[in-house]
């Protein structure tokens, strides 16, 4: 309901081209000045949110055993404070992906919904009054009892209104066709005007998750619901929203902008963007794209104001993740003929660090999580195993490596017996494909230092959380090589195609396609070409008419010693080894339920856990070798190239890298981003 000042423009058209009608003149000066009278009396107020937290809720790094002031809800906790203080007609609003993602949720999972204790994160998030939650996909990870015993915990509605039952009842009791969880409310809220009266204002609030939620969701949910796309959803309850009586309404979409070089990504939700155009939504506030907005990256964002933070007018603001930022709107409210629109509005998102620390924690936040805190350092502490190798996550991008090698091993141990012992498996070769996760996140200075850093010696569950962050459960997958091949060429998305007559540095690595969505699978060989160009983007989705062609030389050898190569590899079928979300998520050539066999109850962590425990006991230590089974190609140019690769900037690492590289490198100097610069000698002639 966002005010145009039609009679304005009316008056000043008028003027210039001298309307004959004096009455139609008079009318909209009465009118402009009956506008200009109403806003002598206005309301302020300012939405704040926080999204993307992920179980962060102190500002602490349970990787590294030492506080963080780079992220935490109990330093967002200050700036909440803050912002209140400035104007106390403010309200606090989270916007999903709350519960998973930290070791705080690793330990809530431990809980679960048997325990009479609530959900760690809301001892926090309790103390702050928030207003309402939104639903986000990762939420939905646990199934419905956790996620129902989770927000139970917290003192404020959670909603969502694009996700609908699928099965006759779901697990929270909704019935076939029927919204999965309450998908808006409106709430009478008092707020004071600028003369210090008291006005009663009914704030409508309502959730939509990325229709892609149903790629994480997986076995929990997967047959279960169904996700509609959230502009139609909207276009559905906003008009009801304003028939029961909704002076104001706040979208809450988790949902990014998919924005790159001035273009909206094809196939991407961009749901802010499309919300904005929606008549009866006042304010959008997103997250799940992890950067702020309003920023310089959205810049040429068609149809924006970057600098007071509206898309078509409409106030947006997104706080980045785990509390690193606080998402403000400041919208300035007006009663005019008997309804409440928005005149003016301002969004910004304000750090809690900035090369150093701008906000100190909230105590009663520390104090609340000081024993959640001291039971996770209790786990994180207790060793479990002996490493007689370094587990180094610096050379995982461009090279086989003992991480991977370690999850590939672990993964096999814990189900090739049992798949084997199925009489229709017997004989089909079993593969086992493993994503890298920590090995410098987006290429920014907050994940610098987000590489596994594990030296010979002893492994922690601290170490466990390194190697393998997620929360997960295992599933086996039956394929044919073609669909292998065209798996490890959405993979190979991971690497930029690197010119052959170009001189200047060249930059190997794709930082916008998720290192969680570059597969490396084992037990079979392979290469990869990084001058051809890559036939999918980081959705998976392939991005020309052009058959890809990086992946070349695949073969597998059989324990006879026969090996299969091209029309005979691409031709037989496989199992392969993956997590439950790659599994389910039909994102991935020969992935989605129709090609799941098996899947497995047990969580990944607690499998590694137990296995290099096992490991230890009956062997004295862990000993992982990578096997090498994949590379990339050398390059066949006369021009002398520069390529090049960035990873870790510690001593640790230039050690390792020294002394396991298998590509020729040369370190150059460390890039504004705190990584360290490598030139690859990726020539042939220099191999």
């Amino acid at each position: 309901m966002n005010q145009h000042h039609i009679g304005l423009i009316i008056i000043i058209l008028c003027s210039l081209f001298a309307c004959s009608s004096d009455d139609l003149i008079q009318e909209q000066i009465d009118e402009q000045a009956a506008i200009v009278k109403s806003q002598q009396t206005h309301v302020k107020l300012r939405l704040l949110e926080t999204s993307d937290l992920q179980a962060n809720m102190k500002d602490f790094n349970y990787y590294t055993g030492q506080d963080d002031p780079r992220f935490g809800l109990a330093r967002t906790a200050s700036l909440i404070n803050k912002a209140r203080q400035e104007n106390p007609n403010s309200i606090l609003i989270n916007n999903g992906n709350l519960l998973q993602g930290s070791p705080l949720g690793d330990y809530a999972n431990t809980l679960g919904p048997k325990q009479k204790q609530p959900h760690p994160v809301f001892l926090a998030m309790n103390l702050l009054n928030y207003t309402v939650g939104n639903i986000g996909h990762q939420d939905l990870i646990q199934g419905m009892p956790f996620l129902e015993w989770a927000i139970n915990s917290a003192n404020f509605p959670f909603i969502n209104a694009n996700i609908y039952c699928n099965v006759s009842q779901c697990d929270n009791g909704r019935l076939q066709g029927e919204n999965l969880f309450t998908p808006y409310i409106i709430q009478p809220t008092t707020l004071k005007d600028n003369q210090g009266n008291e006005h009663s204002i009914n704030i409508g609030y309502i959730g939509f998750v990325d229709p892609k939620v149903r790629t994480w969701a997986v076995d929990h949910l997967i047959d279960k619901i169904t996700i509609k796309n959230i502009a139609d959803t909207a276009e559905k309850f906003v008009p009801e929203m304003l028939n029961k009586g909704a002076d104001l309404i706040i979208a809450i979409p988790h949902s990014g902008i998919a924005f790159k070089h001035g273009q909206l990504v094809f196939n991407a939700d961009n749901a802010p963007v499309h919300l904005a155009d929606i008549d009866g939504i006042d304010a959008i506030l997103f997250g799940h794209s992890h950067h702020p907005f309003p920023s310089k990256q959205y810049a040429n964002l068609w149809n924006s104001n970057i600098e007071k933070g509206t898309i078509n007018g409409i106030a947006v603001v997104a706080p980045s993740f785990w509390g690193n930022h606080l998402g403000i709107i400041d919208l300035t409210l007006n009663r005019i003929e008997g309804k409440w629109s928005v005149i003016d509005s301002h969004s910004q998102t304000q750090p809690i660090f900035n090369q150093r620390p701008l906000v100190l924690p909230d105590k009663k936040i520390e104090d609340a999580l000081e024993k959640v805190h001291k039971a996770i350092l209790y786990h994180s502490d207790h060793n479990l195993g002996i490493t007689d190798k370094p587990l180094y996550s610096a050379l995982t991008l461009i090279q086989d490596s003992a991480v991977i090698q370690l999850l590939s091993d672990l993964q096999l141990h814990a189900t090739k017996s049992i798949i084997q012992a199925e009489p229709a498996f017997k004989d089909i070769p079993i593969l086992s494909a493993v994503s890298p996760a920590r090995v410098g996140g987006n290429h920014t200075p907050e994940e610098a230092d987000r590489f596994v850093d594990i030296n010979i010696g002893e492994i922690s569950y601290q170490d466990i959380i390194a190697l393998y962050p997620y929360s997960s459960t295992l599933a086996a997958v039956k394929v044919t090589g073609r669909l292998i091949k065209e798996w490890l060429e959405c993979s190979a998305n991971q690497f930029n195609q690197i010119s052959l007559h170009d001189k200047s540095p060249q930059n190997l690595i794709n930082w916008s396609h998720p290192s969680e969505q570059f597969d490396i699978i084992k037990n079979i060989q392979y290469q990869i070409d990084v001058t051809k160009p890559s036939g999918y983007n980081e959705h998976c989705i392939p991005i020309n008419s052009t058959k890809p062609n990086r992946i070349s030389a695949l073969s597998y050898t059989k324990e006879n010693g026969n090996t299969l190569f091209e029309d005979d590899f691409y031709n037989s079928e496989f199992i392969v080894i993956t997590n439950n979300h790659r599994a389910f998520s039909g994102q991935f050539p020969g992935t989605g339920p129709k090609y799941i066999i098996v899947s497995f109850p047990d969580d990944i962590q607690a499998l590694l856990a137990s296995y290099i425990i096992e490991q230890t006991q009956d062997k004295g230590k862990i000993s992982v070798s990578p096997t090498h089974n994949w590379h990339l190609l050398p390059i066949k140019t006369k021009t002398q190239l520069d390529i090049r690769f960035q990873t870790q900037n510690t001593s640790a690492a230039q050690d390792f890298i020294k002394n396991h590289q298998t590509v020729k490198m040369i370190q150059k100097q460390v890039d504004k981003q705190g990584y360290a610069n490598y030139q690859l000698l990726l020539n042939q002639a220099d191999q």
